[in-house]
């Protein structure tokens, strides 16, 4: 899950995700998220875009 959602996710709606610190809860909670965002663009003709800087 980290390698597919980063240190960050901008949803489509312009929502930023991220962990609320850097403590372990707090980096599983934001992938838990992500991970259940990214879940609602699977059957829509919406794209993803990662982009690293």
């Amino acid at each position: 899950m980290t390698a597919i959602c980063g240190d960050a996710l901008l949803t489509a709606e312009g929502r930023q995700l991220a962990p609320a610190s850097d403590a372990f809860n707090d980096r599983v909670t934001y992938l838990e998220q992500a991970i259940r965002c990214l879940d609602t663009i699977a059957d829509t003709d919406q794209r993803l875009i990662a982009v690293s800087l």
